[in-house]
């Protein structure tokens, strides 16, 4: 349903769909993952470009991502490294 969403929206040239995945100890990590035709690899996200899906979404690993949000939260105003 978020994927026809963005498909149908005014904006669906720069709109896509996202997916967090939590990357554990014990999970894949996303730096091993092997590009496939048509993906887009970044630091610990993914776009995918499967050809079973009619629109293209980007797929992240949501840890890491709160980790470094929470890390540049903590960081005093002002600082280095502060959001």
């Amino acid at each position: 349903m978020i994927s026809q969403f963005g498909r149908q929206s005014k904006h669906a040239n720069i709109v896509m769909s996202s997916r967090g995945r939590y990357c554990g100890a014990s999970s894949f990590p996303f730096s091993e993952y092997k590009k496939q035709p048509g993906d887009k690899l970044g630091l610990n996200r993914r776009i995918h470009g499967s050809s079973r899906r009619v629109s293209r979404y980007v797929l992240f690993d949501s840890n890491f991502w709160k980790s470094l949000l929470h890390s540049r939260l903590a960081v005093a105003q002002g600082d280095p490294g502060s959001l």
